[in-house]
């Protein structure tokens, strides 16, 4: 299926979601951060994107960072990622 269309549409559809969903959730975070940190979004895209590539190009679904979890982690405290 590599060599058709409709498999790198979906390759590409699934990179583009979950990094969309990734850069949104960092910028989010970043908001809610009370020392006011900022994230690295270059890494952040580059990282999630090529995870995401590979994962959909082997059948997986995209990997997206964990909204519920982050906002947890800020509102007890966490002082690291």
């Amino acid at each position: 299926m590599v060599g058709t269309g409709v498999f790198w549409e979906f390759v590409i559809t699934y990179n583009l979601v979950a990094s969309l969903e990734s850069l949104l959730t960092a910028a989010a975070m970043d908001q809610m951060d009370p020392w006011k940190r900022w994230s690295n979004m270059k890494r952040e895209l580059l990282s999630k994107g090529a995870a995401n590539m590979l994962s959909s190009f082997i059948g997986g679904l995209p990997m997206i960072t964990e909204v519920v979890r982050s906002s947890a982690n800020i509102m007890n405290g966490a002082h690291t990622r």
